[in-house]
């Protein structure tokens, strides 16, 4: 128990932690973080469930916390009994689990840009990529968000949303042409080369590639070659 005393507060929206069946709660839908699940488990059981997950409302589930929410779901599933911190419904025993609320976004893009934040601010200063938290989903969120994330620069930003312009390339048929080597390439792209490997380049991206190279890296061909193939590893890739 903690020795700690509450103080009396007024004005502001306030948070507050209230208890919520497990089957009660929704996910954030287009969450594209990572979860080891078999680890968050092994510390809820080993620690409790410490970390209230946060709700928020502009998503209609939380923003914050998905992987304890399904860690714990799986625990119950498994017919575990119910660690400290998590709590059983007083009618039917269903988990129920602690959740932060009381102060929502003003805008779902708002929401979605806390929560990338919320995740890749556990790297600062580690001098770690924040990408290696997310699938490959993760330029596809940024590309549609109007509200940059704090712990994503601006040019980072930038490269995201042109990483996500790089995953939409109509695939039919009738869109694609032979090249000289017989390959099958769409009509509205480039045929970039890096190595053995070709990637399809929208046109109407090149001019942005253009200023980005001229801009970042100046005569580097090399590291915007790197640069370039990340995106292209996260958008339409053939092997040469």
């Amino acid at each position: 128990m903690t020795d700690l005393e509450p103080t009396v507060t007024a004005g502001g929206e306030m948070l507050k932690i209230i208890y919520v069946r497990l089957s009660d709660l929704a996910q954030w839908d287009s969450n594209p973080k990572r979860h080891n699940l078999e680890s968050i488990k092994s510390s809820i059981i080993e620690h409790g469930f410490r970390d209230a997950p946060i709700w928020d409302g502009q998503i209609g589930g939380i923003v914050a916390g998905n992987g304890r929410y399904l860690a714990s779901r799986e625990l119950e599933r498994e017919g575990y009994e119910p660690p400290n911190g998590i709590a059983r419904a007083s009618d039917d025993g269903e988990w129920c689990a602690p959740i932060q609320v009381g102060i929502d976004s003003d805008s779902r893009d708002a929401a979605e840009a806390f929560g990338v934040d919320h995740n890749n601010l556990t790297l600062g200063g580690s001098g770690l990529n924040a990408w290696h938290l997310w699938d490959g989903e993760y330029p596809e969120l940024i590309g549609r968000l109007n509200r940059r994330p704090v712990s994503i620069s601006e040019q980072e930003f930038e490269d995201l949303r042109i990483g996500a312009e790089l995953r939409h390339i109509d695939a039919r048929p009738e869109n694609f042409e032979r090249t000289r080597s017989q390959r099958a390439v769409p009509r509205d792209v480039l045929v970039v080369n890096i190595g053995s490997m070709v990637g399809f380049v929208p046109k109407n991206t090149v001019e942005r590639l253009q200023t980005l190279l001229s801009d970042r890296w100046g005569d580097d061909v090399g590291a915007f070659s790197a640069w370039l193939l990340e995106l292209l590893e996260n958008g339409e890739n053939f092997d040469g």
